[in-house]
């Protein structure tokens, strides 16, 4: 996938047949930490929400999104190759930890540019992010689950990987129901 820099993106992937991948908090945990690494390094992060079979990034390109890496054969951009890394490190965690074997998310991820010139787009892809759990009804407010980007904008998670200022300028949101 080709990433223009200072353009928005819904990153998202499945698990393979839906079967659940995280299983437990420190599943969840392991895998934002590796987000922490291999994203948020690559892209700024506006929004993310991991559920129990799938996850939501929206990320905003930055310079290094765009960079080249050679990965063997292939020539990645950086945010590209952040989202290989993750999914293969998470994959290797599972099934060292659930001993199982093979790989455990769909093998084409999903990206979805947004136009950053009309927030409008970005803002509905904020608000689709995190109202997944209220939509698969895993939770019966947005407070209520743990896995979601909504939970910093909040002041009620310390994770730091969204980049709140950012999201001001692409998100059109009241702002003041924040605890920015």
């Amino acid at each position: 996938m080709k990433i223009l820099e200072d353009f928005s993106y819904h990153v998202y992937n499945q698990s393979n047949n839906g079967v659940k991948l995280f299983l437990d908090d420190e599943d969840y945990i392991y895998f934002l930490n590796r987000a922490k690494v291999w994203i948020a390094e690559k892209a700024d992060i506006l929004a993310y929400c991991i559920m129990p079979n799938h996850f939501h990034f929206l990320i905003h390109a930055n310079a290094k999104s765009s960079e080249i890496v050679k990965v063997g054969s292939l020539n990645l951009n950086g945010v590209s190759n952040g989202f290989r890394l993750l999914q293969s490190q998470y994959a290797q965690y599972f099934n060292r930890k659930y001993g199982k074997s093979g790989s455990v998310f769909r093998p084409k991820i999903n990206w979805k540019p947004l136009n950053s010139s009309s927030g409008e787009y970005v803002t509905n892809c904020f608000n689709y992010i995190h109202n997944n759990p209220l939509e698969a009804s895993l939770s019966a407010n947005l407070e209520g689950w743990k896995y979601s980007s909504y939970l910093e904008y909040c002041g009620l998670k310390k994770q730091l990987l969204v980049d709140k200022q950012l999201a001001k300028q692409y998100v059109k949101a009241d702002w003041e129901d924040f605890d920015l």
